[in-house]
């Protein structure tokens, strides 16, 4: 589903009334369904719950420097989240004014210096949000132009603050993780020599990691566009697997991130399962899915039991869970045990139920093909009809 609403095309006359009324709350900063929508975007993007008031205070400062460009952003999170709870029929469609209007926005942004390339970051950040609670399937489209409009001011946007970067963090994240599962090339490269937090609410540990995963990305794009395996790819997986293999997150020196116990739990979870995740890939990379089942179900298993324990423990699962859970349930041949993770675990993933829907979707259609005695690698995955739910952006 597409959201692409031209802006000022209100769907009717009282849609058009309520949503002056919000925009003049929000001028006022007086709504409460406003601020609430900052709470929905941290529950999807924070992982650090002391974090949460910080990370409030530099949105609302973003805000109101720039309240043309974000505030229908914050008025779709705020909507999207009042009408679970008290849905009706004029608040549906100005949630979905409010979004067409943040989107026309993103679509005609023009990035000229660092402070109009944190917007934008924000602006890409809440609407990726957004996309995830309503599950329309936009995720890579958004991180693509948020990502390549803010792209010169990258490095001046790390070094500038935290709060910057953890915006950039959480559009690289998932755009690499959507690309692993697309077969395409990640919008930027994070340089592995650049100055990187040692954990922030949106990589966890794993920001040395995302190089190792860009790199995986590309040699999973060229197999699936010309699958050929030359001693050149052979030495290029070796080598991709023994650096993950040696790659170990590194402790939080940092005295501006400190950590409660359970954030560190969830952390150090991350960097286990998302490790365990690309050494997964990388093997379905060299070996189709009817070699060598017992090897990557072990791994799997491993990442489902450790997602169950952190889940027991703190009731949360860790950030960007989804792409691990979807790449262990590949590896889980049950139809019953598979639907009984799946339906643990996708409630608390905080995405639509749609999405979750969707999980259990593609994990049956991999299945389906496996038992049929179809030979598949992971560079094959994208062409399921499952992965084709991408909207346009």
């Amino acid at each position: 589903m597409r959201i692409d609403a031209e802006r000022g095309s209100s769907p009717s006359e009282s849609v058009q009334s309520q949503s002056s009324a919000s925009n003049h709350s929000l001028d006022n900063g007086s709504d409460p369904d406003y601020i609430k929508s900052q709470n929905d975007f941290f529950v999807h993007c924070v992982s650090q719950r002391h974090a949460f008031d910080s990370h409030q205070a530099y949105l609302t400062s973003l805000l109101y420097s720039s309240p043309a460009t974000l505030q229908d952003a914050f008025m779709a999170l705020a909507l999207s989240r009042r009408s679970e709870t008290e849905p009706s029929i004029p608040e549906h469609q100005l949630c979905f004014y409010h979004a067409s209007n943040a989107i026309s926005t993103l679509r005609n942004l023009e990035v000229g210096n660092a402070q109009e390339a944190t917007v934008c970051l924000a602006l890409g950040s809440m609407m990726l949000s957004f996309d995830l609670r309503l599950g329309f399937g936009n995720t890579r489209s958004i991180c693509i132009h948020s990502l390549s409009l803010s792209r010169p001011w990258h490095g001046v946007i790390r070094k500038s603050s935290a709060e910057d970067a953890d915006l950039l963090d959480f559009l690289l994240f998932k755009d690499t993780s959507e690309s692993l599962l697309q077969a395409d090339v990640p919008t930027v490269r994070v340089d592995s020599t650049a100055e990187v937090p040692l954990s922030d609410p949106h990589t966890g540990h794993c920001a040395a990691l995302l190089p190792l995963l860009h790199d995986i990305c590309e040699l999973n794009y060229e197999l699936s566009c010309q699958r050929i395996y030359s001693s050149d790819i052979f030495a290029r997986l070796e080598s991709l697997e023994q650096s993950v293999e040696n790659w170990s997150p590194e402790p939080n020196n940092n005295p501006g991130h400190g950590l409660h116990d359970f954030e560190a739990a969830h952390l150090e979870c991350q960097s286990r399962v998302m490790k365990a995740t690309a050494l997964i890939i990388l093997h379905r990379l060299q070996y189709p899915y009817d070699c060598r089942p017992q090897w990557t179900l072990g791994s799997a298993l491993a990442i489902l039991h450790d997602l169950d324990d952190i889940l027991q423990e703190t009731k949360l699962l860790p950030r960007h869970a989804d792409l691990p859970l979807l790449v262990a349930c590949f590896e889980v041949s049950d139809d019953k045990e598979r639907e009984r993770w799946l339906s643990k675990f996708s409630p608390t993933l905080n995405y639509a139920s749609r999405s979750c829907e969707w999980f259990k979707d593609i994990a049956s259609e991999v299945w389906a093909a496996r038992r049929k005695g179809r030979s598949f690698y992971w560079y094959d995955i994208c062409r399921f009809d499952g992965l084709k739910r991408q909207a346009t952006f």
